[in-house]
């Protein structure tokens, strides 16, 4: 199948139509090969916070392009912002600056690459589920994180 994308303005809105527009499409590959509803669960989450960071970062049009990439899906957001993109720590306390991490713990891979018109592609892979697809809060924390959680 060829990829499909959506162009979206930078509003909060559109955070939840990138969803749809991802949902959407699964369900619409499910039909010929069902693994793809494996995907949708981690698909969503990692959507949505590349999604959030397009729009609140960013601050340009966006979109979201959908592929199928060796059994894998491979979801990108196009923006327009040459401003770099940057992973943040944060301690337990904070309620923001895990959005990368949780992009990274829920896709097999993921990037990001300078556009064609300067801006950045930030891009990942999620495979269906080849076993129970629990995660586990482990998963999200740092060495560090860990200690200071066992710690309280």
């Amino acid at each position: 199948m060829p990829p499909v994308e959506l162009t979206l303005a930078p509003v909060t809105s559109s955070v939840a139509a990138a969803r749809g527009f991802l949902t959407r499409t699964l369900e619409e590959w499910s039909r010929s090969d069902p693994a793809w509803e494996s995907v949708e669960w981690p698909a969503v989450q990692a959507l949505s916070e590349l999604a959030t960071n397009a729009v609140l970062h960013a601050a340009t049009e966006f979109t979201v392009v959908l592929d199928q990439d060796a059994g894998a899906l491979r979801m990108e957001v196009r923006d327009r912002s040459p401003r770099a993109l940057h992973q943040h720590r944060y301690g337990l306390q904070a309620t923001t600056g895990r959005g990368l991490a949780l992009v990274g713990t829920l896709s097999r891979d993921w990037g990001v690459a300078v556009g064609a018109d300067g801006g950045k592609v930030v891009w990942c892979l999620v495979a269906p589920a080849d076993g129970d697809g629990a995660l586990d809060l482990a998963d999200f924390l740092s060495d560090e994180e860990r200690a200071e959680l066992e710690a309280l």
